[in-house]
């Protein structure tokens, strides 16, 4: 379907969305030297089958980290995602520049 019209496109989108949750999460867990993860938890908010989106937000060197959309174990009560970046000791560098995952769980009516 194609829609030439954006007020129609957001109406058909915002007639599915049931809520959205945003959140931030910081604490971090060592992983290997250049790698760390952290586990999101979203039991709080009652999902029952989100879509998870999340991005990497920092005072330095975020730029340089991979992994900060590959969202893995979601479940409706948390997920994961692993963050690799070519820099030695990335948890305490993380910790000193403020890494933060910003995310956002979206809950609608359309099934996978």
């Amino acid at each position: 379907m194609i829609y030439s019209d954006t007020e129609d496109l957001k109406n058909i989108i915002s007639d599915h969305i049931v809520r959205i949750e945003t959140g931030k999460s910081n604490n971090w867990k060592y992983y290997s030297n250049n790698g760390i993860y952290i586990d999101v938890d979203t039991s709080m908010y009652g999902f029952k089958n989100p879509q998870y989106f999340t991005s990497l937000y920092g005072n330095s060197g975020n730029w340089r980290a991979t992994g900060e959309s590959a969202i893995y174990n979601a479940t409706p009560t948390g997920f994961r995602v692993y963050i690799y970046a070519p820099i030695d000791n990335l948890l305490d560098y993380a910790k000193q520049n403020n890494w933060e995952l910003h995310w956002m769980g979206v809950e609608t009516t359309i099934s996978d």
